[in-house]
Formats: structure tokens, C-alpha cells, sequence
């Protein structure tokens, strides 16, 4: 009879510690937990988010509409400074009517590493004319960049078709 209750005994405990736990979980607390992992991952990538103030000078010229189509092109190319990150090589493209209508599309450039934008908003209020410009990413450290920026932008005729111009913007971006 001894012999028997020991038996039993062993045969219980061995059954009970024989068992996996995990098995007995429930498949969506695991997809949850793994998705909790990655969140604390994400969170912990390297990202800057800064304020974004620019300052840029340089000079445009209208040329012949080649990526514009029917509007007119404007050309400019200059140099830009942001508080945080210092000098650009600023080029961008403005197809626009002359008028009210304006598309950009450009970049600043950093030791290789290209930010990317566009606008396809502008306006005037009581500082002067401006632009809504997006940030859209690019190359390098660029790569994932996104921000806005209002830049207010000031040309001054030279001829009828070249001049120089004069920017400033405040806004953010994330790089």
C-alpha cells in the first residue's frame, strides 16, 4: 500500500512538473507582448524632433518651362543657415503663373546629405508673401525627415528674368 501511494505521488509530481506553462498560453497575449516589445523599440529609435528656423539667400532666374509645363519656371539656387544644424546648398525649382500660382520642389544640401521638400501652398498675410513648405525626407541622416515650415520669401528683380532672393521660416521638422 505504500509502495502504491508513493507511486502515485511520483507518477503526480512528475506529470505536474512535467507540463509546459507555455503551452497553456493564450497565443494573442504573445502577438501582444511581442507588439509591446517593438513599441519600446520604436520609442527608443533615434529620432530628433527640433524647432527648424532657416534663413537662405541667393539668386533665381526664369527659364524655359522643361519640368513645368504650361506655367513659367523659375530656378533658384543660393545658401541657407539653420540655427540648429548650419549651412545648406538650397536648390529648388518654382513653376508658377506669375500670378497667385506656385508649385516648388526642392532640396538642401549637407556634406552629401539631401533634405527634401516641395510647397504647393502659398499666401500673404501682414509679414509678406510666404510658402507652406513640406519636408518629405531625403538621403543620409535625411532619409525619414517630415516637417513643415511657413517660409516668407522676398525677391528683388535684377533684369526681367534673374534676381536674387531673400527667405526666412520657422517650423519643425523630425530627422
Amino acid at each position: 500500500m505504500k509502495t502504491r501511494i508513493i507511486l502515485t505521488l511520483a507518477l503526480s509530481t512528475m506529470i505536474f512538473l512535467g507540463c509546459n506553462r507555455d503551452s497553456l498560453d493564450d497565443p494573442i497575449d504573445e502577438i501582444r507582448q511581442v507588439e509591446m516589445n517593438q513599441a519600446n523599440f520604436d520609442s527608443k529609435a533615434v529620432t530628433n524632433t527640433q524647432a527648424f528656423h532657416i534663413k537662405g539667400i541667393g539668386d533665381f532666374e526664369v527659364v524655359k518651362p522643361i519640368e513645368c509645363r504650361s506655367n513659367g519656371q523659375i530656378n533658384l539656387e543660393g545658401r541657407s543657415k539653420e540655427a540648429n544644424l548650419g549651412q545648406f546648398r538650397t536648390i529648388w525649382k518654382n513653376c508658377t503663373d506669375f500670378r497667385e500660382s506656385n508649385l516648388i520642389k526642392g532640396m538642401h544640401i549637407q556634406k552629401g546629405d539631401e533634405l527634401h521638400f516641395y510647397s504647393d501652398r502659398s499666401g500673404k498675410d501682414m509679414n509678406g508673401n510666404y510658402y507652406v513648405i513640406i519636408y518629405t525626407g531625403g538621403t543620409g541622416k535625411f532619409a525619414k525627415a517630415k516637417g513643415m515650415m511657413k517660409l516668407y520669401h522676398r525677391e528683388t528683380w535684377i533684369t526681367t528674368d534673374k534676381g536674387t532672393y531673400y527667405n526666412e521660416g520657422k517650423g519643425t521638422l523630425r530627422y
